[in-house]
C-alpha cells in the first residue's frame, strides 16, 4: 500500500501514497490533484485498503470501454450538479433562522 496508487478523490493513475505525519497519523496525498485527506489512525486505513483495488480497476475498465467511461463520468456530473444546486441559494432569498438567546442584563436576568 505505500508504494503509488490510484487516486481515490482524482483516479489519476499512480497518483496517492500513504503518508505520515509529525505525530505518526496517516494521510493520503496526491501529487495530480493536491488532495491530502487526513485520517485518525491506521484503522482508518481499512477501507482505503479495500476500495483502491476498486479504483484501479475502474480507471482500467474506463481506459478500455468508452460506454463505461461515459456512464461513470456521467454520474459524476450528477453527483456535481446535485452538490452545487444545494450551494446555490438565491440572491435575497432568506438564510436559515438565527436563534438567538434572551440578552442578560448586569443582574443575571433576562431583559
Amino acid at each position: 500500500m505505500m508504494r503509488d496508487r490510484v487516486c481515490l478523490f482524482c483516479l489519476a493513475p499512480e497518483a496517492m501514497s500513504v503518508k505520515f505525519d509529525r505525530r505518526g497519523k496517516p494521510f493520503l496525498r496526491c501529487y495530480a490533484c493536491g488532495v491530502r485527506a487526513f485520517m485518525p489512525s491506521l484503522q482508518a486505513l481499512n477501507g482505503v485498503a479495500i476500495l483502491t483495488p476498486y479504483a484501479e480497476s475502474v480507471v482500467d475498465r474506463m481506459a478500455h470501454d468508452p460506454t463505461y467511461a461515459s456512464a461513470k463520468r456521467q454520474e459524476v456530473a450528477t453527483m456535481v450538479d446535485a452538490i452545487r444546486a444545494r450551494l446555490t441559494t438565491p440572491v435575497g432569498a432568506p438564510s436559515a433562522p438565527i436563534e438567538r438567546t434572551p440578552a442578560l442584563s448586569s443582574q443575571g436576568r433576562t431583559a
